[in-house]
């Protein structure tokens, strides 16, 4: 996996900049910094195989600790930093880290897990070592579920998983500088190793950096969660981030959550090109994404390595993307893997392009008294239309639909805002029938509870 990155790099006449807060370099020190890292997990254990967690937040040494783990013949355990130290310490257990890696002067939030603690500069050795290519049915790495409800569950992936993508991606458009602000330890941050596999240059930023890193000028490709959109259309229109720091943006990529018919038609009107993602942990991200023109409305082309087919509305998925089941989890994992085929627990359906489209999950359907299905994803993407909704969520609540409201910090008042909201969900109810209007709802300026990769956490 991480022999193939290098290969890419280094046939690449391109000189490759990858960096962070700030800082850059060249692919050439990014290699050497890799095998740096190699070299010390080579040697810090005898044997190989051993499960290495990873617990900081977004940065170059993060990817750099990320391959070279890898490259060792190790396994990383990529961890969200945001957790409690309860549920850290479950985690750890659950997948049998033996070891912990964190940002400099940070070891000491990590002393009471009863497991050896190294910052990242003490991770690199002086002699780089030789990168060897991973088997491909060797286990590279486990990260974990991020669903919008339940507790996360271990996820191995191997060599074979990832290359699925791996293998094409470079056919398709390169020479970009992206942006990536999704959180590395999620299978959507980890897409950043396809953009170097693609030959795009790399900037790592956050949930706390992006809006600032977008300014700096250069950025041409973005990633980001619908959400986020949410918060770039809130600094355009109160003039605090001007269109012209936006110039050289042309591709933003959308993964999580299916985008609004505004953000759709409000990015596109800005001539940006539109991708995308749609995919799990467990099938290693893309069930679709690129492979053609965009179609608005679906999560993109169905990828040429995967089957999809639809159960009564779920999505199920076969191909070598497709996780071998969760880490020690015999149960869970019979209960969505089936004869080698993953039931995604989406609901969603195909054209005739091969285009997919996602209508909601399947345990969020909500299920009335009178025994209707009502998506909640399809009446919030309703209530987005207003122009005051900058989050909402859509729930049942003694048999009747309610919403939560996050507003955007406008020049209208609090009060002033309420009441245009309570008038535009009076108008939206008037479309709707009588079991799907929403009966009461919850406005402040106070975000919604999400997960760590932005998606709204659910009951």
């Amino acid at each position: 996996m991480v022999a193939y990155l290098v290969e890419k790099l280094r046939e690449n006449p391109k000189d490759i900049t990858i960096g962070s807060e700030g800082e850059t370099t060249d692919k050439d020190r990014f290699i050497f910094d890799i095998e740096r890292a190699c070299g010390f997990w080579k040697h810090y254990r005898e044997g190989k195989g051993h499960h290495i967690g990873l617990i900081a937040e977004n940065s170059y040494l993060w990817l750099v600790q990320c391959m070279g783990i890898i490259a060792s013949g190790n396994i990383v355990v990529a961890y969200n930093y945001f957790q409690s130290e309860a549920d850290l310490k479950h985690l750890t257990e659950l997948s049998d880290t033996e070891v912990l890696v964190c940002d400099g002067g940070s070891a000491d939030e990590y002393s009471g897990f009863g497991l050896p603690v190294l910052e990242f500069p003490e991770a690199m050795s002086e002699f780089p070592e030789a990168i060897e290519e991973n088997p491909e049915d060797e286990v590279v790495a486990i990260l974990f579920s991020s669903g919008t409800g339940g507790k996360s569950k271990p996820v191995p992936l191997t060599k074979r998983n990832f290359s699925a993508y791996g293998l094409i991606c470079p056919k398709e458009a390169c020479g970009e500088m992206t942006l990536m602000p999704l959180p590395l330890y999620h299978i959507g941050g980890l897409y950043c190793y396809y953009d170097l596999v693609k030959g795009n240059d790399l900037i790592i930023s956050s949930a706390k950096r992006w809006l600032r890193d977008i300014e700096r000028g250069d950025i041409t490709r973005l990633f980001v969660v619908p959400g986020m959109l949410n918060q770039l259309f809130q600094k355009l229109d109160s003039g605090t981030l001007k269109y012209e720091k936006l110039e050289s943006l042309k591709n933003v990529v959308s993964l999580g959550a299916a985008l609004t018919e505004d953000q759709e038609e409000r990015l596109l009107s800005m001539g940006i090109r539109l991708e995308v993602f749609y995919g799990l942990t467990e099938t290693t991200g893309l069930i679709s994404g690129p492979g053609g023109e965009y179609k608005k409305g679906s999560s993109g082309k169905i990828m040429p390595y995967v089957e999809v087919r639809t159960e009564d509305g779920e999505i199920v998925v076969k191909g070598p993307n497709v996780m071998g089941g969760y880490y020690k989890l015999e149960a869970q994992t019979e209960a969505v893997l089936k004869d080698s085929w993953m039931y995604t627990g989406d609901m969603g359906r195909t054209d005739e392009d091969g285009y997919l489209y996602i209508s909601g999950r399947k345990k969020n359907i909500i299920i009335l008294g009178n025994g209707e299905n009502v998506s909640p994803e399809e009446l919030e993407e309703k209530l987005y239309r207003c122009p005051l909704v900058l989050e909402c969520r859509v729930y049942e609540n003694e048999g009747r639909l309610n919403a939560d409201i996050c507003m955007t910090k406008g020049e209208l008042s609090l009060e002033e805002e309420q009441r245009e909201i309570e008038r535009f969900v009076k108008t939206l109810n008037k479309s709707l029938p009588l079991t799907h209007r929403i009966t009461a709802f919850r406005a402040s300026r106070e975000p919604l509870e999400k997960t760590a990769t932005g998606k709204l956490k659910r009951d």
